[in-house]
């Protein structure tokens, strides 16, 4: 574990979770993967997940919000769909030996949201869009731009990178 993220006042709540936890001054800690767990673009991914963990509950709705619209549309063109864009961004991931990147991601976004609300229950569309934007920047030097695009999309349209 390599990077920290710091909140200043944790609420009463704040150490219930296995990852969350107080440092000597009382100030909430998040350990995050170090960027080489993640892979040669971990750099990439740990600014998505420092993110995550500050997201105001706006920002989170506006990134779902993004998400119906881009991902969920009633006649998506075949191959363009976020299932399919995730499923090639894995394959090529795990062929390219990122499989163990892709398992730390994973568990690392978890961290974040848990890290954003202590105690609340974590938004299964909001995990998805953080799931998509993390894998598009660990492997985006594999895959296509459109499947980038794809992944990346609702993340990149509320955080305007």
């Amino acid at each position: 574990m390599g990077e920290k993220v710091r909140d200043i006042d944790p609420p009463p709540s704040a150490t219930d979770g296995d990852d969350i936890t107080l440092d000597g001054r009382g100030v909430r800690e998040l350990e995050l993967p170090a960027a080489r767990d993640l892979g040669p673009n971990g750099d990439g991914v740990l600014d998505i997940l420092r993110r995550t963990a500050r997201l105001t509950p706006a920002e989170g709705r506006a990134i779902e919000a993004e998400s119906d619209w881009r991902w969920w549309s009633v006649t998506p063109l075949v191959g363009t769909t976020v299932a399919a864009a995730q499923a090639r961004a894995i394959v090529v991931g795990r062929s390219a030996g990122r499989g163990a990147a892709i398992a730390t991601l994973d568990k690392a976004i978890h961290r974040a949201l848990a890290f954003r609300d202590p105690g609340g229950r974590e938004s299964t569309r909001l995990a998805a869009c953080v799931r998509a934007a993390g894998l598009a920047a660990l492997v985006c030097d594999l895959i296509e731009p459109e499947t980038f695009l794809t992944l990346s999309g609702p993340w990149r349209a509320v955080m305007h990178r």
